[in-house]
Order: structure tokens, then sequence, then C-alpha cells
């Protein structure tokens, strides 16, 4: 029962997790740079975000999102708190999650959640998460499945 439970427990922050990263895009407190197929990524520094006061936390890039993991991570720590939650998950665990969910768009060739990208002509960790990782029917799913 303490294994079920804990297992619940961690898809829950899984989800809660990929629930305040959209309400964070919804609201525009944070944005991704878009990058067209084929090309690299730029500098996040180097990209302004449209809304005042938002923070660049990654690429869109096609159907995939690369996030800057420790600062999409603590964005969504940061909007947690504010809205009175916390995610209670290692990022190790929650990476383990957003893998077997099915949520990731990539994962390395020696099992790491995080991939190299190429950004700005440095090599850089990025978590490769799929677009519709986002979406509301995603979580319809994993709810159906409790």
């Amino acid at each position: 029962a303490y294994s079920q439970a804990e297992a619940i427990g961690e898809e829950s922050a899984a989800l809660a997790f990929l629930r305040a990263l959209r309400a964070l895009l919804d609201s525009r407190r944070v944005e991704l740079a878009t990058v067209d197929e084929g090309h690299g990524l730029p500098d996040l520094a180097g990209c302004t975000p449209s809304a005042p006061g938002a923070v660049m936390i990654g690429w869109r890039q096609g159907e995939v999102l690369y996030l800057q993991p420790d600062l999409a991570l603590a964005e969504v720590k940061r909007w947690q708190s504010s809205q009175g939650m916390r995610i209670d998950i290692t990022k190790r665990g929650l990476y383990a999650q957003l893998r077997d969910g099915g949520r990731l768009a990539k994962v390395d060739p020696e099992g790491k959640t995080e991939i190299k990208k190429w950004v700005s002509g440095r090599a850089q960790r990025v978590l490769a998460l799929r677009a519709d990782a986002l979406s509301d029917g995603g979580e319809d799913e994993d709810a159906a499945q409790f």
C-alpha cells in the first residue's frame, strides 16, 4: 500500500509540474523562444520576452519544447509556492515520471533524460518535452488511469 501511495503521489507531482508549466506559459509569466526546424538554439540571454517581466525558460522547435531544466523547475516551484502548492519530488524523480509517462520527446542514447543540444555554439543539457504533454487531453488520459 505504501509503494502504491508513493507512486500515485509521484505521478501527481509530474502532473502538477505540467499543469504549472502550462499555467505559466498561458499567463505569459514564462516564455519559450520559437526556433525554426533545422536551426540551432539561440542563447536565451539574447531572446527578449514579449510580455513585460516574463522569463525565457527554453525553446520551442516544431513539436518539441527544449527547457533549461533548472530554470524551468525553479519557475514552476516559485509559481506553485505563490499558489500554496509545491512539488515534493526530486528532479531525478520528476524526470523519471515524465519519461515513464511518455511525455519526453527525446532521451539521450545513454539513457539520460536531459539531452545535449548546441546552444549558441556550445553543448548544453536540456529537457526535451513533447509539446502535447501540456495539452489538456494528456492530463485527462492520466486521470482515467487512476
